[in-house]
């Protein structure tokens, strides 16, 4: 029995409608998890010095202090252009990469 076609705008509609659903999810996802950094961290030490996080008013206090923690070391990060490195770096290392690296320096010249 030969499966009933389904029409090509509908399907190219349906996927484009279940891209935007993932994306959707993954923008709020990570948005999310930027308050939840300060409360996974502040958890792992709260079972590391169990005595030291009694009450919620110290947890809290841990949350904030974990959040700023990460944060500095994101600044120190982006100071010291980690990123940039680590970027030139995935460049270097792919061929297809510096392919595009050459023309486009060739093209320039």
């Amino acid at each position: 029995m030969k499966m009933p076609s389904i029409n090509k705008d509908k399907w190219a509609s349906f996927k484009k409608w279940i891209v935007i659903q993932k994306v959707t999810l993954g923008r709020g996802y990570g948005w999310l998890n930027v308050p939840m950094i300060g409360f996974i961290a502040a958890g792992q030490l709260k079972l590391l010095f169990p005595a030291f996080f009694e009450g919620i008013g110290r947890f809290i206090v841990a949350v904030l202090f974990c959040t700023l923690g990460l944060w500095l070391v994101g600044y120190i990060d982006k100071k010291m252009e980690l990123l940039h490195a680590e970027q030139a770096y995935g460049t270097e290392t792919n061929p297809m990469m510096m392919r595009v690296v050459k023309n486009t320096e060739k093209e320039i010249k």
